[in-house]
């Protein structure tokens, strides 16, 4: 198991290469999709300063993107506080997955989801249209709650390599 998260992650050198997911094509060491039941984190974790569906703002988050079979899903997360505009509708489906209060916003062709904490948000877009799978969303909290939890600072804090759902 921990040979193939180091695979998913990159590599032990860095993240200079990247594995091939089962049956998978690549494109210049990128997978162009995920393994059925694997999320795998293709870009980031990076620190960002603003959240694209926000008006202009300098929010700071963590961002990352993850390969989700054929789909790229990127996550933000932040502790600073949001406000939610009534252009944010309530999405129940995903808070009774989560228990997590969520809302759904869709945009410039994305769907955006937010749930929201008391003291963090965690947002995640991906292509309008599509049926996103809330195995993985569930299975992606659950794991980024432990790194949530473990992490002592914001500066150790980081998105899993792989999420298995």
């Amino acid at each position: 198991m921990l040979a193939l998260l180091v695979l998913a992650a990159g590599g032990l050198a860095g993240g200079a290469q990247t594995a091939a997911p089962p049956g998978g094509i690549v494109a210049g060491g990128m997978p162009l999709a995920a393994p059925p039941g694997r999320g795998l984190l293709a870009e980031g974790p990076a620190r960002v300063g603003g959240l694209p569906f926000f008006p202009s703002n300098a929010t700071p988050a963590l961002s990352g993107t993850y390969l989700v079979g054929p789909d790229r899903i990127t996550f933000w997360f932040t502790r600073s506080a949001q406000f939610f505009s009534e252009s944010w509708k309530d999405y129940p489906a995903l808070a009774s997955a989560t228990g997590v209060p969520s809302s759904l916003l869709v945009l410039d062709g994305r769907q955006v989801f937010a749930l929201r904490w008391k003291d963090h948000c965690l947002f995640l877009s991906a292509p309008a249209g599509r049926e996103l799978s809330r195995a993985f969303i569930v299975a992606f909290v659950r794991r980024f709650s432990f790194f949530y939890g473990t992490a002592a600072t914001d500066a150790e804090l980081s998105f899993p390599a792989a999420v298995d759902f």
